[in-house]
């Protein structure tokens, strides 16, 4: 039985309709997640982008010899290579600074990634290049270290985010589609006992006032009526039967009674009519009834003739008057 359930959770209504909520509220915090690291990695990156266009600038109106001097200094200070810089030559000869050769210098007035070789191992570096007005090649960097392993935490934790959040979106979903396998088995259930008879049977219902209850409400109200309407036709149909019992009792009494004792010519003949007139109550009885039937379904009978509602009062009183 429990396997069964798991296998109907998903052809559940709840379960897919989670899925879909899941499927969308992750596509939803996807694009958010991604949406927040494009606009902080590209901030950082900006900002490192900034500030060695700002240092070329600087740099770029100071002499040849003040140049290199201030390129020789920065590398003397800078011995973690953090912020490392170079000046060549027209002909690439490297004059001051760290980075070496020219040749990975991959474009020129636009920042570029490089990596380079420090105390601690290959560093990646966020560098511009650019050719100066004296010929020089000037050339700055900025450790970008810090900022990868920033976009490195990020990524994993939105990879830990999606970990989290679809398994538990999945657990979720596989929950409400096994109550609603099993809210389904019980009222599957209960049709089938009022299918094989048991009219009192009813739809469970819960309480909550959801779509289920509603639908389970209405339909009860509906065997209720049908309950009610099977009473009706059961008790007409025994009204029937005993106002049929009667005339047909009383026309085979007179059919054995010829049948048995020898009958005069006028014996046969009372016997006879005796008969028709039964049968012919038999046939006003089946009449009204077909009558009654069309006032049901509202069809007018063809038959109709003025009658005295007061001779109706007068039987009506003359029978229940004892």
């Amino acid at each position: 039985m429990y396997s069964k359930q798991l296998r109907d959770i998903p052809r559940t209504t709840s379960f897919r309709i989670a899925l879909l909520f899941l499927a969308v509220f992750g596509a939803a915090a996807a694009a958010v997640i991604a949406y927040l690291y494009w606009q902080t990695a590209g901030y950082l990156a900006r900002e490192v982008d900034v500030a060695l266009t700002a240092q070329m600038d600087r740099w770029g109106q100071l002499a040849p010899d003040a140049l290199v001097q201030e390129v020789s200094r920065r590398t003397v200070r800078d011995t973690a290579l953090r912020q490392p810089a170079a000046v060549f030559s027209a002909s690439g000869e490297r004059l001051a600074g760290v980075i070496d050769p020219v040749r990975q210098i991959a474009t020129y007035d636009r920042p570029f990634d490089m990596r380079l070789k420090g105390p601690d191992g290959d560093r990646p570096i966020r560098a511009v290049a650019r050719v100066l007005d004296s010929g020089l090649v000037l050339v700055a960097g900025q450790d970008v270290y810090a900022m990868r392993e920033f976009d490195e935490l990020l990524v994993h934790a939105m990879g830990g985010a999606a970990a989290l959040i679809f398994p538990a979106g999945l657990i979720g979903a596989l929950a409400l589609g096994l109550t609603a396998t099993r809210r389904l088995d019980a009222t599957t259930c209960a049709i089938e006992r009022i299918v094989e008879g048991r009219l009192s049977e009813r739809l469970p219902i819960r309480g909550n006032h959801d779509d289920v209850d509603r639908l389970a409400i209405v339909v009860n109200r509906m065997l209720d009526e049908i309950e009610r309407l099977l009473s009706e036709v059961k008790g007409v149909t025994d009204d029937v039967a005993h106002d049929l019992r009667t005339p047909l009792t009383r026309m085979l009494a007179g059919l054995e009674y010829a049948e048995n004792y020898p009958l005069t010519r006028d014996e046969y003949a009372e016997v006879v009519a005796q008969t028709g007139a039964q049968a012919r109550l038999l046939l006003r009885m089946f009449q009204a009834l077909l009558h009654i039937s069309d006032i049901e379904n509202r069809v007018q009978p063809s038959d109709l003739v003025p009658v005295s509602l007061e001779r109706i009062a007068a039987d009506a009183f003359e029978l229940f008057e004892p």
